[in-house]
């Protein structure tokens, strides 16, 4: 789904992936996503930091989204779907 998409466009749904809540105008993780985010980044051997810097933001900024502090932009949540959901689950699930 995309931006525009009538799920984004509806205050109180749920968004695709990763647990988000539509707010009026913005998007908010609705928990700590950081450690799904942090499992990407060692299948995919890349630190937080660098992930960050492609996303085009500090990681004091990325870290404050993935935490669900700050609003997350609907484009990034998008990229950081997409980048949980090309790694596997750990073994047990």
């Amino acid at each position: 789904m995309t931006p525009g998409h009538p799920l984004f466009d509806k205050p109180g749904l749920r968004t695709p992936g990763m647990p988000a809540m539509v707010l009026g105008a913005q998007v908010f993780f609705l928990r700590d996503v950081q450690p799904l985010v942090l499992q990407a980044c060692r299948h995919h051997g890349v630190s937080l930091d660098l992930l960050a810097r492609r996303l085009g933001m500090s990681r004091a900024a990325l870290t404050l989204i993935l935490r669900g502090h700050d609003p997350v932009p609907r484009t990034l949540l998008l990229a950081i779907d997409a980048f949980v959901a090309d790694t596997p689950a750990p073994a047990g699930f």
